[in-house]
């Protein structure tokens, strides 16, 4: 939530937006050293993926971030532009778009890769009375223009979601813990939200297989005909039946911890370390297992 506001005053704040721009041009300095310094060490990262190809011209480079700022700060007014305010009084859905790119719908939802599709069949086949409430990920407006997003959103693809029958856009910071208690369901591809809508007892309806996709209230759409079965079957599930879940879960589980990743010689050879130990306890079938 506090991201959420920070995000959201950048925004709507003329100094933030000022000092955003300024700190494109220390971020693409930054970059150049820090990327000239690893190939100095000899450590091999292909950067390029995230950042772009800075063997070639650095001006083209921060000419495209700067205009990858000012089409983001557009795209944002205009998705607020077109955003209502939600009625809870009426029957309505919550869909929340993910960030991309990201494995979880590249390439992991395959063809729902593409949102629109699965909002396109939540908007066919749900009863005339329900409306769909779309939201945006407050990371796709992100102030520092990251070239590998440059694809993923367009005022045609607001656009045409908009158009969808009962379809409307909800303002990207919405507080959704909020709203939330007062949907029939909510839906997204494979994002956070089907677990908050699992936590208050909510179904809800995702449409690629994610680590939660086996608890009782998560509903798996592939195609039209599997969304119109859950619609036409009652559910009297609830969260108390979350234990059959968790003790499944927790057999895919043998080993985690807290902290951060960062793209460092050190860090890397501790995590390769940590991996091998339990790798080689593994082997050696000195590890234990938690069995059911």
């Amino acid at each position: 939530k506090e991201i959420n506001l920070e995000i959201k005053r950048n925004f709507i704040s003329l100094p933030r937006k000022i000092l955003a721009f300024i700190k494109v041009l220390v971020l693409i300095i930054k970059i150049d050293v820090y990327y000239k310094l690893i190939n100095k060490n000899s450590f091999d990262i292909n950067f390029s993926a995230v950042w772009g190809n800075y063997s070639k011209s650095k001006f083209k480079i921060a000419f495209i971030k700067f205009k990858r700022f000012f089409q983001t700060l557009s795209l944002y007014n205009y998705l607020e532009s077109i955003s209502v305010k939600p009625q809870l009084n009426k029957k309505f859905v919550i869909f929340a778009l993910q960030f991309q790119p990201e494995k979880t719908t590249l390439p992991e939802a395959g063809l729902f890769d593409n949102q629109f599709l699965a909002i396109q069949i939540l908007s066919k086949h749900l009863p005339n009375n329900f409306q769909i409430y779309v939201k945006e990920h407050p990371r796709q407006f992100n102030l520092h223009p990251q070239l590998k997003n440059l694809h993923f959103r367009s005022k045609n693809y607001y656009k045409e979601i908009s158009n969808l029958k009962n379809v409307e856009f909800i303002s990207t910071f919405t507080d959704i813990s909020k709203i939330i208690h007062k949907a029939s369901f909510v839906s997204t591809v494979a994002g956070s939200l089907g677990v908050e809508g699992i936590k208050k007892n909510i179904p809800c309806i995702i449409f690629t297989h994610t680590w939660y996709a086996e608890h009782p209230l998560a509903n798996l759409v592939f195609k039209s005909e599997d969304l119109i079965n859950i619609l036409n079957k009652k559910n009297d599930k609830n969260i108390d039946d979350k234990d059959e879940f968790i003790d499944n879960l927790s057999n895919y589980l043998f080993e985690s911890s807290d902290g951060k990743f960062n793209l460092n010689k050190d860090s890397i050879e501790n995590l390769s370390d940590n991996l091998s130990s339990v790798l080689i306890k593994i082997i050696l079938g000195d590890y234990q297992f938690k069995n059911k």
